[in-house]
């Protein structure tokens, strides 16, 4: 659904209760085929600004320190929050978080709009099943030189091959939640 007839819907709602506007949700939006946009509506509600503000550059260094919950938890996937508001929001959010990125840097030359929106771009497509808290703990780990550093300006290839290094992280760490899992199950069905 397009985050304009999301905002007429809500104008003509006039109520700052979303239980009346979810309950409005054409059939497609509340069926079994959507249920990510549905519940990520739900939950942070029907425009994307309570979503920005939760999962803000500034969280990053809190909603890190639990890497366990940082996978497992239960923060949104980047596919689901374009799904929920819109391709344009997820990339919004991304760009945000490259933009703090650029700025933390004691580099001269930062990241240009274009340099950011393509960054972007390339991230969301390439890397759609990440929750954001995912992609926040990449960028704290960025600033802390666990991928390397900038030497004079910020590069987007420097920052895409280091999610690249992160990705295999993410993957070691899955796989070892598995094995825990399955170890877990084991334990269990040989009582």
């Amino acid at each position: 659904m397009a985050p304009q007839l999301l905002a007429t819907m809500i104008d003509d709602k006039k109520s700052s209760d979303n239980t009346s506007l979810i309950n409005s949700l054409p059939p497609m939006m509340t069926s079994r085929t959507c249920p990510t946009s549905y519940d990520l509506i739900k939950r942070f509600g029907a425009t994307p600004e309570n979503l920005l503000t939760l999962f803000a550059p500034t969280f990053q260094t809190k909603y890190c320190r639990d890497v366990e919950r940082v996978h497992f938890g239960k923060a949104p996937k980047i596919k689901s929050v374009a799904e929920a508001y819109g391709h344009k929001t997820a990339e919004s959010w991304l760009e945000i978080q490259l933009n703090d990125l650029s700025e933390f840097v004691g580099c001269k030359d930062k990241l240009t709009k274009r340099q950011i929106e393509e960054t972007a771009l390339m991230i969301l497509e390439t890397y759609p099943n990440y929750n954001l808290v995912e992609f926040m703990l990449f960028f704290h780990r960025f600033k802390m030189c666990r991928y390397g550093r900038f030497y004079g300006m910020v590069d987007p290839m420097i920052i895409l091959q280091a999610l690249s290094t992160f990705n295999d992280e993410r993957e070691s760490a899955y796989i070892e939640h598995r094995r825990k899992e399955n170890k877990r199950a084991q334990e269990e069905s040989d009582r």
